[in-house]
């Protein structure tokens, strides 16, 4: 079988990947039984590379329909936003500084690397302005300064899960993904194996949409 190691997880679930009749079948490692496999495609290894346990962070679920929409740089800025929010890592005016050496090592890239994802989240956030109020790059220090919009602060305190759907990911998970539609399939995969059975299949069709 192949075999990933999914250490994105509290448990340390393990799954197994199989490719067969146009379509993935993903189950917990414990429910195997034995079956020719291939190799899984690029994408689902994509997502769970470098996936370590570590801080939990939850929000309403209602803001999924707009971190689906962010691309890689965005979304990890987004989450670090989140962590230190949620740390109290932010000054008297509600903003956040985010340093690029800081980006670098929450990332695990080098610094050339965080400097360039700062600046095109930066540029992204200068005209989506629905999460992120603002988002200034300043160059020669290297920093970005970043405000949650009310709308994010709504999301991110409305998680009383007697009245609300919330979404529960490991901060690694959300800020190591990387690739255009892995945050969707990481979202997927741990959605769907919440199914007490452990396992499911979704056609390669299914992952076009």
């Amino acid at each position: 079988n192949h075999l990933l190691k999914n250490i994105g997880w509290d448990d340390g679930t393990l799954l197994d990947v199989v490719k067969s009749d146009n379509a993935l079948h993903i189950r917990r490692k414990e429910d195997v039984v034995d079956l020719v496999t291939k190799p899984c495609v690029d994408i689902l290894t994509a997502t769970f590379k470098n996936i370590k346990p570590g801080k939990i962070i939850k929000y309403n679920s209602k803001l999924n329909e707009s971190l689906n929409k962010l691309h890689v740089s965005a979304r990890r800025v987004f989450f670090i936003c989140l962590y230190l929010y949620f740390n109290g890592r932010y000054n008297s005016d509600g903003s956040i500084l985010i340093r690029a050496d800081k980006y670098a090592e929450f990332i695990g890239i080098d610094r050339t690397m965080a400097y360039k994802q700062m600046k095109d989240a930066a540029d992204y956030f200068s005209s989506n302005i629905k999460l992120i109020s603002l988002c200034d790059y300043i160059k020669n220090e290297g920093l970005l300064r970043v405000a949650l919009s009310t709308e994010t602060i709504n999301f991110i305190s409305a998680v009383d899960g007697r009245k609300y759907q919330t979404t529960v990911v490991l901060y690694q998970s959300a800020v190591k993904l990387s690739g255009r539609y892995s945050w969707n399939l990481y979202q997927l995969i741990k959605s769907r194996l919440l199914d007490k059975s452990g396992a499911f299949s979704i056609k390669l069709d299914e992952l076009m949409i």
